[in-house]
């Protein structure tokens, strides 16, 4: 299982977590147009929701290519949007969404 936290801060003090828990891990690679393509995958199965974008114009995601990344954010730290497009892609898959609120 893979777990990824998210803290929003409050004058450096943390007053919430978002966790995440499911099995796929980030993927990434360079694309045709030497740009880079984000996806997750569980070894058997590649869940990209924007492969269309490639199919759509005759080219195919780079999806043979690809290699374990580290989540896209500063310093480690996930943007919310990834997080919440983890979710939608995921969908059932889901293990754990949890937000956890902290006394400042």
């Amino acid at each position: 299982m893979k777990t990824i936290e998210r803290h929003r801060y409050n004058k450096k003090e943390i007053f919430q977590t978002r966790t995440l828990t499911f099995e796929p891990y980030p993927m990434s690679a360079e694309d045709y147009r030497g740009e880079k393509h984000w996806w997750l995958s569980d070894g058997d199965t590649n869940y990209d929701v924007t492969a269309d974008q490639y199919y759509s114009v005759g080219q195919t995601p780079p999806h043979l290519d690809g290699k374990k990344t580290a989540w896209y954010g500063w310093k480690q730290r996930p943007q919310q949007v990834s997080l919440n497009l983890v979710v939608r892609v995921l969908g059932n898959r889901l293990a754990l969404d949890k937000i956890t609120d902290q006394s400042v």
